[in-house]
Parts: structure tokens; sequence; C-alpha cells
């Protein structure tokens, strides 16, 4: 072993212990991190990072716990390449062995922070953007800021673009709708001015996709075209929406589609709520697209209104509730702006490795063949059903079986006096059958 490397262990390793909830861990699993480090060549930069060192901790004591169990060979075999591919996807470029292995980390997605960066400043609408700016000043965002805890003086800096992009979806509900006398009479005197403000919108739209086209060309995504995101640009965080959803939204005096009302807005509005949540002290780890995902897109869909997706993690968070009593979503309400703190009470509430477990276990729509490791992990720990499997048995184990139980008596009572037995099988499609199977037996009894 190089001498460097043997600085990177001692420098690591014999450090006094970061975390005082899990001491004890840490003193256990010296050893076995120091393995770790030399495995994959780990910078000392890593370490720095306390939320990823947490979950680098309930790696080295997952190690640690498969030695001890003296598996068969190639079970033994299976369970240490699913924790160095672990150790990969949460030590990214900050492990010597990167190289080794990007191709499987990130299959040709996207272009480096670089040649995004211009591509971003080329499609920004620099009006729509200013006007987008002083709405927020004025006080767009300030329910979803008291919401988060976040104050002018404790707000993180972002930048806000509003990209003259879009599709078909974006436009939804901006073509004006015809009237009853309208459509009663063809040749009502406003149906000239109707047909050409809706040539204008065809003309605007056809814009907006040509524009679009180069766009996601450019940035490298090969995907639809995002309602919002947020893009990081080296130490930047930059809010970006397509031109449509922010006209919908700050521009309430143009006529719309008689569907298009404020509860429809109201959902375009919550995609941005989302997206500034994200901006805010995310919960998942600095330069991370795999470990804590899921549980940043519930905290962002929590804070923005619960008004769209990742149902699949919802449904996931409410059987870990039903099963272990722990609500996720409250510890992520009751952590902020404190993520290092919702993963120490994540921990000390389920334990090391069941917090290692759902940190990784992120939305469908990250498992994609751009992220073949990604999605090997995910299939390797049985998905969301074999992780709520083996927290079952963990409840069964620690003497929890009787609260669980009318946890569980709970629930089925709500489904059959609200009469949503249909939620359990709209659940299966997302690879939630564990507690839905549950479920429905006792419903049965």
């Amino acid at each position: 072993m190089p001498e460097e490397d043997k600085s990177i262990v001692s420098s690591e390793v014999n450090l006094p212990p970061r975390v005082a909830e899990f001491a004890e861990i840490e003193e256990q699993v010296v050893g076995v991190k120091a393995e770790l480090i030399e495995r994959h060549k780990i910078s000392p930069e890593f370490f720095q990072d306390k939320i990823k060192y947490l979950i680098f901790l309930a790696i080295a004591q997952r190690q640690k716990r498969i030695r001890e169990q003296h598996l068969p060979l190639e079970a033994a075999d299976a369970e240490q390449a699913l924790i160095d591919q672990m150790v990969i996807l949460l030590t990214l470029d900050q492990s010597g062995n990167y190289s080794n292995y990007e191709k499987d980390i990130h299959n040709g997605s996207g272009e480096p922070d670089h040649l995004v960066e211009p591509v971003i400043d080329k499609f920004t609408q620099p009006a729509l953007t200013a006007e987008l700016k002083k709405s927020i000043a004025e006080g767009l965002l300030d329910d979803v800021k008291a919401a988060l805890g976040v104050t002018t003086q404790t707000e993180q800096p972002y930048d806000i673009r509003v990209l003259s992009v879009g599709d078909q979806e974006s436009t939804t509900g901006m073509y004006p709708s015809l009237t009853e006398e309208m459509n009663a009479d063809s040749d009502h005197p406003e149906l000239p001015a109707m047909y050409e403000a809706w040539d204008q919108i065809d003309e605007y739209m056809a814009g907006l996709e040509a524009n679009k086209q180069e766009y996601m060309a450019r940035v490298g995504n090969k995907g639809p075209l995002p309602i919002a995101w947020v893009e990081h640009i080296g130490d930047r965080i930059v809010l970006c929406m397509p031109q449509p959803y922010i006209e919908k939204i700050l521009h309430t005096d143009q006529p719309r589609a008689n569907f298009y009302d404020d509860h429809a807005r109201e959902g375009d509005f919550a995609y941005l709520k989302h997206e500034y949540v994200h901006t805010q002290n995310p919960v998942a780890p600095k330069n991370q697209l795999f470990f804590g995902m899921g549980f940043e897109e519930r905290r962002a869909e929590f804070f923005s209104g619960d008004r769209h997706g990742y149902q699949e993690i919802k449904g996931l968070y409410q059987d870990v509730e039903t099963l272990s009593g722990v609500s996720i979503t409250e510890l992520i309400r009751r952590n902020a702006q404190s993520p290092f703190s919702f993963y120490v009470d994540l921990a000390k509430s389920l334990g090391l490795e069941a917090m290692l477990e759902l940190s990784v276990l992120g939305p469908l729509v990250y498992m994609t063949e751009e992220r073949p490791m990604y999605k090997k992990i995910f299939d390797q720990l049985g998905g969301y059903d074999g992780f709520l499997g083996r927290l079952h048995d963990q409840v069964l184990a620690t003497g929890g079986e009787e609260a669980m139980n009318d946890r569980m008596k709970a629930r089925t009572e709500y489904i059959l006096s609200h009469n949503v037995l249909w939620t359990n099988e709209h659940r299966r499609k997302f690879g939630l059958n564990f507690v839905s199977n549950l479920v429905e037996e006792a419903i049965k009894k």
C-alpha cells in the first residue's frame, strides 16, 4: 500500500468519535473503516461532510455484521459487491477508483457544469426572470419559506432563471376557451380575434419547442423537458423553470382555458415551490444523486403542499410508519433546516443499517439505464419490499409486534371506513406489495 494511502487511513480512522450518538459503533468498526478507506482510496475531503460520514459509518457497520454472520461464499460475495457499490456511489470522485466505475455510475447522461452554464444563459428570458425575482422579493414564496423556517438572514443563496423553452404540456391551459355564445354562433364578432389569439399561441409554442430541442441536446438530457429543476453549477444553485409555467403563475389577468382555474394554477405554482425547497439546506448530501434522494423529494413535496408525484416514496414512508411507528415525514418537518440532525434522528429511531437502506432507496424515476449501478443496488436490496420485509422482522425481533398490529388495525379501519381499498392496488404499481398484503390479510380477519 502506498505511503500516502496509509496517511489517509490513519488520519481518518484514529480521530475521536464524530457522532456522539454512535460513538460505541464508531469504536467497533475502526478496522473495517480502515479497510474500506484503503480499498476505495477515499480522500480526506470526503470525511468533511458529516452526512456522508454517517452513511459511511452505516456501511462499515453492515460490513462488520456480514463478516460476523459467516455467510455462504456466494451470498458473502454478493453482499461484498453491494457494500463496495454503495461506497463507490457515496464517495464518487473522492475515491481514487472513481474512473474505473464512471460508466457504471453515469452512463453518458448530462454535460459537465462548464458546458451547461452558457446554455442556461443563452435561453434565459431576462424580462420574465426579472419579473419573477421581483415577485419573490415581494412575497411570492413567503408561505413555503415560513414552513421551512427560512428567513432573510438564513436563506441560502440561489439564482433563478426563466428559460424560453417549452412543450405541449407546459402550455396546457394557455389557449382561451370559447364562450357559450361563440360556440353557438359561427358568425360571432369576437371569433376572429379568438382564432388570431390561438394562432399566436401556436407560433409562440413552435418557437419554445424549437428552443427546447436545442437546449436538451446541448445539456445532454435525453428525457422529456422537466417542469422545473435545479442545476448545481460549481457551488452555485440555479433554479430553472420553462417560460409558459411562469407566465401562468404570474400573469393571472390573461384569458385562459376554462379548465385552467385557481386550483390548476396552484398546481403549476407547487412545482416552483417544490424546486425552491431543493435550494434550501437539502437533506440529500452535497453533489449526490444517489443517497438521500427519496428523503429530499419527500421533503420538497411536503413543504410545497403535496400536490404532485413521488407516490412510491410517499407510499414507502407510510408503510415504514405502519410497521415501525416512525414518521419520516415528521422527522423531515422537525429537521427542516438541519439535514444532519434528520439522519441522526432516523438512525436513532430505526438503526444505522435501516437508515442506510432507506437513504439509497430513491424514487423510481432515478432508476434509469443512465445509472446502472444505482439500479443494481436497488435490485440487490429487493426494492422497497425487500426493505419493508427486513423492517418487519426487525420490529418483531425487538418486541414491537403489538404496537405494529395496532397501527395496522387503524390503517385497515381507515381504508374500510373511507372506502379506499383501491389505494392498496394503486400502491402495487410501485412495487409496494409487502404491507399491502398485510393490510388485505387484516381486512379478511
